[in-house]
């Protein structure tokens, strides 16, 4: 799954805006090796691909998890305890932080300064109709080189 910070680093790359990583190094992925296990980069460290599939991480750093109890024997239940049992809970911060460290969440850098390239300048007069028009085509042969 792309990360949603790399999309972020290229657009801002792309639109002429500076970008600096919150920790320098060379390598872009450096949550992802340990030091000192013999090789010049460490050993690669993967995610706990079981907490993969049963945790998800929000955006401020909470661990959601969907409910046990329904697989089976679901008719005895009331609509509201299935319907509760539909909703993700989340952990405590003690145990928040553990799943955090198996998914290597608490590696990962959270926030990339984004340094603008040149300060913004308001435009004193609207846009006649001409730059307009150039600005459409402009615009129009950067989507085409994407493509």
């Amino acid at each position: 799954m792309p990360s949603l910070s790399s999309f972020f680093v290229h657009f801002f790359l792309q639109n002429g805006f500076q970008v600096r990583w919150s920790r320098a190094t060379k390598n872009p992925k450096w949550w992802k090796t340990k030091p000192g296990l013999g090789k010049p980069g460490g050993k690669k460290l993967k995610t706990h691909k079981g907490a993969k599939k049963r945790f998800i991480v929000t955006r401020m750093g909470k661990v959601g998890y969907m409910p046990s109890g329904k697989q089976h024997l679901n008719y005895s239940m009331s609509s509201r305890k299935r319907a509760k049992l539909r909703q993700r809970r989340y952990l405590n911060p003690t145990q928040a932080k553990i799943i955090r460290k198996l998914l290597l969440m608490d590696r990962r850098p959270r926030n990339i300064r984004v340094l603008q390239a040149e300060p913004l300048k308001l435009r004193e007069a609207p846009l006649s109709d001409e730059e307009w028009e150039a600005m459409k085509v402009q615009i129009a042969k950067k989507s085409k080189s994407k493509c």
